[in-house]
């Protein structure tokens, strides 16, 4: 959720493993786009489990409440946001190796 309207920074990632095993998130960081660090706060996504990653954890339960508490992972680290615009989120390994890149925009299709 880029963009949120009215509260800026309520905006958030969810990540959702639709696989049938879990998966391991050691080592794992979003270097492009958002700086998170997964080592600091789970280390594993059960099958078909969800977390979320927000920007800002106060603003994002002025908005939501407190239901989705058990989801959220952790906030972005040092100032990052999600650029209204789009743009291209980009997870790493612990070698620096792509796990996952995805790329959004506001553009129509």
């Amino acid at each position: 959720m880029y963009h949120p309207d009215p509260e800026p920074l309520s905006e958030f990632l969810e990540i959702h493993n639709g696989g049938d095993f879990a998966v391991s998130l050691t080592g794992l960081r979003f270097t492009a786009g958002v700086d998170f660090d997964f080592n600091s706060s789970i280390d594993s996504l059960a099958a078909d489990a969800r977390l979320s990653i927000g920007r800002d954890l106060d603003a994002f339960r002025r908005v939501h409440g407190n239901a989705y508490d058990a989801l959220i992972t952790g906030t972005f680290r040092n100032n990052t946001a999600l650029a209204n615009g789009g743009e291209t989120l980009t997870i790493f390994d612990a070698n620096d190796e792509v796990i996952l890149s995805v790329t959004y925009n506001d553009n129509a299709p």
